[in-house]
């Protein structure tokens, strides 16, 4: 019994953050693209882990100060290693998926890889350890929302080069580099408050997690209207977009999970400081009313002007 509950512990966190982004998307559960997104970021995570304990290795051998000891993990060791795999899944693999037809679907496929990734992850860190209850709950309001807000970036940043061909390499660039410094500036104070306590660390941890996710869902829901205008004057998308209520619900089943979360934080072993229940009850809470709203705009009027969108938008015939 046990081991079931470890995996639920390690499972239920991206799961939920992936049924998010299909909400936001208005993407299908039975899409097989989705499903194989999640298990090839499971396999990313897999084959990365050698890459990282070598570089691990080698920053622990070096001279680094503390600091910049923490530095050069957060971003040579965790950032631009996951980062790079995720996007090569997501760009080599998962976007060429035959079921990929819409412009929104890259942003839940990035989704669907980034929670992958932090799956396995999180059944490494819970598997073997006595104290797993304290480390699952830690991972699922720290590691997961963070893996999320990168999947939200990537994929935003990679719907807006299939949407603009013309400046498409620089979008490309945008959809790795971002997420790694995202990435590397949230790791950062983590690693740097095991080494070299200070006071400055949890309050530049807090602003670095605001600053990302309201980056990650400004982006999103700029570039899922644009994706849900090209997809629809293309044919590519004919569904009604006026089914606002599950959004709606949704919302609102996740703000009251907000001030439960931040109570679990203060009150976890390892991370006891009111900074983290701050910023951790922030996460649910921009969620659901990112949903809410967009739940709002939903039932508004899309504008069925023709995108400047890429080709194989653009070209596609109407389905019947």
């Amino acid at each position: 019994m046990e081991r079931i509950i470890v995996f639920f512990a390690a499972v239920a966190p991206a799961l939920l953050f992936l049924a998010y982004a299909v909400a936001k998307t208005r993407s299908n559960w039975n899409s097989e693209a989705l499903s194989n997104a999640f298990l090839l970021g499971a396999v990313g995570a897999l084959a990365i882990l050698l890459v990282e304990i070598g570089l691990g290795h080698l920053i622990a051998h070096g001279s680094l100060a503390p600091l910049s000891n923490a530095a050069a993990t957060a971003f040579l060791v965790a950032a631009v290693p996951e980062e790079t795999i995720k996007f090569v899944i997501l760009v080599g693999v998962a976007e060429k998926h035959v079921d990929v037809r819409r412009g929104q679907d890259i942003v839940a496929l990035a989704v669907a890889v980034s929670p992958g990734f932090a799956t396995l992850e999180n059944l490494f860190y819970v598997a073997t350890p006595a104290d797993w209850q304290a480390i699952a709950a830690s991972r699922a309001v720290t590691a997961v929302p963070g893996h999320g807000i990168n999947g939200l970036t990537m994929g935003a940043l990679l719907t807006i080069a299939r949407l603009r061909p013309g400046k498409a390499r620089f979008w490309i660039a945008s959809a790795l580099l971002l997420p790694v410094i995202l990435h590397a500036a949230y790791d950062f104070p983590l690693l740097a408050l095991k080494v070299a306590p200070a006071p400055w660390v949890l309050p530049l941890w807090f602003f670095i997690l605001l600053f990302s996710a309201v980056l990650a869902l400004t982006l999103c829901n700029r570039t899922l209207r644009l994706a849900a205008e090209a997809d629809r004057a293309s044919g590519r998308d004919v569904r009604p977009l006026t089914h606002a209520m599950p959004l709606v619900v949704g919302g609102c089943a996740i703000l009251p999970m907000s001030l439960p979360l931040g109570v679990l934080a203060v009150h976890l072993e390892e991370i006891q400081n009111a900074w983290w229940g701050v910023g951790l009850s922030l996460l649910p809470a921009a969620l659901g009313i990112d949903l809410i709203w967009a739940g709002v705009r939903r039932r508004r009027p899309i504008d069925r002007g023709q995108p400047d969108g890429p080709a194989y938008i653009q070209s596609a015939p109407p389905q019947q």
